[in-house]
């Protein structure tokens, strides 16, 4: 703007330095750096006896001499949009400060020749004195001086195309002249789906004379009436629709010398309220159809259970319950959803419907899983969000098989009539979530040894852990419920225990195929021709079986199996049968390993030859 200072070195100690500052006409000694005052090209050699003279080095300095702000704008003007002009310096008045940028520490305002907002040239996004970070919106006021250097742009698409100086100019001058420029502070308004007016509260700092404006910048179908009300420092508003989905609209608040405030005005979705005991295991058209849900961004679903799938950020479903709950599950699975991504799904709940705490926090999935939680009596509102989704793709999350329970969460086993001895009814089952033995099932875990089947009961109470395959029967069909619970439970055979467990989505017959399988025989439990209970291939050639979700199969290494296509449970000593209501209180019992049982409890007995379970 006024001088600059020149240095000259060279590299090569004892050298001889000179410079030109008339294009080589002629030249100088260098002793120490030298003062230009007006646009000038310098040219430098360096001698020294003995030695190559080095080449001329040439740099040009040049004086900036500032355009006003109508001449740059006149400039900009007759660009093309989306045009620059390089390396351009302008002089003017801050006359309106927009925004403070905290990542790029810079600040976005505008300038005009007499400080006025009329003529402004836009600087945006802009840096300090010689590229420097401002540190605070304050750091500039309206009316301040300025000399900004940069690059002139056209910004936008005729006919709305906007004058400015692009990303990070910086000031060449600066004088503090002005005055603080008023700040408008107004926080966002959430207001419920049935309301039908709402309101803004705001504050002015360094006000001056001026009066605030407010108008509707978007959302003017369902927001209107908009009306400041000075001597309470509010500006009120009336809402024409309060039914259906969430909505979101702006309002502007305007202040003469102030950066404009836009405050976020969202309405609830109007959720409608589900009643417990509630569950849910559909798709996303489902959920318009269904008292109490409500969903964002969705997309479309999958084939099977879980159906509802979350790809996106901020994708979300949301469950507003009637009353207290206790406990809920859900299903939960992972589409390259996976360690080492930086995605992450969020379940919350929340009393009022507007601030959720987390409830858990998934970085990983694969399989579909079942979860439990215990809820607060408090909660109204249940939330599953897809939080953030990574920059590295970060994969898709399935949510399903939706429960939320007044009481302790509980699971139905069901056992069909078809599979009976005439006295009991058997069924198989697992869950990826723990559960409680009830007093109405006998539950066992089965293994095979020497070729027989061998099962270890549980007692009423115990808890099986999850994932864990058993064998279920009771004196008649139907549906019959256990209690699930996050606590570990033991299991009666461990490593031993050869009923697997087919998880949430069952299995298919393709991975079922003994003809293809590896060491191992996979059985179901079925009626064999319709008179043998038991554990049988699928079919007499080995061929493979589907089985649904939450059952169990067995497998058996194919030596201890050998070729057997089944296990009946009457043909084997450790067989299961039904207890004999007229047994001698004088018989003998028998354990399953042969050993003798003085005071017989609930569980799987000999007597007299005969293989009977006390229920």
């Amino acid at each position: 703007m006024t001088s600059t200072e020149v240095s000259i070195t060279c590299g090569t100690d004892g050298a001889t330095i000179q410079y030109s500052t008339d294009n080589g006409t002629s030249w100088n000694n260098y002793s120490a750096p030298f003062t230009l005052t007006a646009t000038s090209t310098v040219k430098a050699k360096a001698t020294k006896s003995g030695m190559t003279a080095s080449d001329i080095a040439t740099k040009t300095f040049t004086k900036a001499t500032p355009m006003t702000v109508a001449e740059a704008i006149t400039a900009i003007n007759a660009l093309e949009d989306g045009g620059t002009i390089a390396d351009q310096c302008v002089a003017g008045k801050i006359s309106q400060i927009d925004s403070y940028n905290s990542t790029y520490k810079s600040i976005t305002y505008w300038i005009s020749d007499d400080g006025k907002t009329t003529s402004q040239l836009e600087v945006y996004s802009g840096k300090g004195l010689n590229g420097a970070d401002f540190s605070a919106l304050s750091d500039l006021n309206v009316g301040d001086e300025v000399t900004v250097y940069g690059t002139l742009k056209k910004f936008g698409t005729s006919p709305n195309t906007t004058p400015e100086f692009n990303q990070n100019s910086q000031l060449l001058s600066y004088a503090n002249t002005g005055t603080a420029a008023p700040i408008i502070t107004a926080s966002n308004v959430t207001i419920d789906s049935e309301a039908t007016s709402g309101e803004i509260t705001y504050s002015i700092s360094n006000p001056t004379s001026a009066s605030l404006t407010a108008a509707v910048k978007e959302g003017d179908d369902w927001i209107s009436n908009v009306q400041v009300d000075a001597a309470n420092s509010k500006v009120t508003f009336s809402v024409t629709k309060n039914t259906g989905e969430q909505r979101i609209g702006y309002i502007t608040l305007s202040y003469t010398g102030a950066t404009n405030k836009d405050v976020k005005i969202t309405q609830k979705a109007s959720y409608g309220t589900a009643t417990l005991p509630f569950t849910f295991d559909g798709g996303k058209a489902d959920i318009a159809t269904t008292d109490g849900l409500t969903q964002t961004g969705l997309g479309s679903d999958y084939g099977s259970s879980p159906k509802l799938k979350f790809d996106n950020t901020d994708d979300c479903v949301i469950l507003k319950i009637n009353e207290a709950p206790k406990a809920m599950t859900f299903d939960i699975k992972g589409n390259s959803f996976s360690k080492g991504s930086t995605s992450t799904f969020k379940v919350q709940t929340s009393a009022d419907g507007t601030t959720y705490t987390d409830l858990a926090t998934f970085t990983e999935l694969g399989d579909t899983e079942t979860k439990l939680y215990n809820l607060a009596s408090t909660v109204r509102y249940i939330k599953w969000i897809y939080a953030a989704k990574g920059t590295d793709n970060g994969g898709n999350v399935a949510i399903g098989n939706i429960n939320v329970f007044k009481t302790d969460a509980t699971a139905p086993i069901t056992l069909d009539a078809a599979c009976t001895d005439g006295t009991s009814v058997y069924g198989t089952y697992s869950n990826t979530v723990a559960f409680v033995v009830p007093n109405n099932l006998t539950v066992s875990e089965v293994k095979v040894v020497e070729g027989k089947l061998s099962v270890e009961n549980y007692t009423t109470g115990a808890i099986v852990p999850a994932k864990t395959g058993v064998l279920v029967s009771a004196t008649a069909a139907g549906n019959y419920n256990v209690t699930l619970t996050n606590e570990a439970g033991t299991s009666k055979l461990g490593a031993d225990n050869m009923l697997k467990a087919t998880g949430s989505a069952g299995i298919n017959a393709s991975s079922m195929t003994n003809a293809s399988a590896s060491n191992t025989l996979f059985y179901r439990l079925t009626m064999h021709n319709g008179t043998k209970i038991g554990f049988w291939w699928g079919a007499a050639n080995g061929a493979g079986f589907d089985l649904a979700a939450h059952k169990a199969y067995l497998a058996v290494p194919e030596s201890a199996a050998g070729a057997r296509t089944g296990f009946a449970f009457d043909e084997e000593t450790t067989g299961v049968a039904n207890v004999d209501a007229n047994v001698n209180g004088n018989d003998n019992f028998y354990d399953l390993q042969g050993r003798r049982v003085a005071q017989p409890t609930k569980g799987m007995y000999i007597v007299n030859g005969k293989k009977l379970i006390i229920k």
